[in-house]
């Protein structure tokens, strides 16, 4: 097994609109295709009661790995089915033949299960 050392760490600049703008951001997913940063992140809105915090999955690029330019709208969206009809979490992406693989959880908060 490899060892790794942290280096240095920075923060993520993520440069978007409303409603990204005010909601939390959590679980970036970043990878690199060709000269390209992408990120996939976890949007929350802020809500007191839990069960009106809805997660949602956006998307950036960035040249340099640290700022990104976030997408206007959730490319992963609550469904109508039980298992991600209140929110979409974790995002995790492959690539196989040419294809993207997006795992996420969903969560359903009437059962309170992902």
């Amino acid at each position: 097994m490899k060892n790794y050392k942290v280096i240095k760490t920075e923060l993520l600049k993520l440069e978007c609109k409303s409603p990204l703008s005010a909601m939390y951001k959590l679980s970036p997913f970043v990878w690199k295709e060709n000269d390209v940063f992408k990120i996939l992140i976890r949007a929350v809105n802020p809500a007191i009661n839990p069960a009106l915090k809805v997660a949602r999955v956006y998307y950036g690029t960035s040249i340099d790995g640290i700022q990104f330019e976030m997408s206007d709208g959730p490319v992963i969206a609550p469904g109508t089915n039980n298992y991600d009809k209140d929110g979409c979490e974790d995002p995790t992406l492959i690539c196989v033949n040419d294809h993207y693989l997006v795992y996420f959880t969903g969560w359903n908060q009437t059962k309170l299960v992902g």
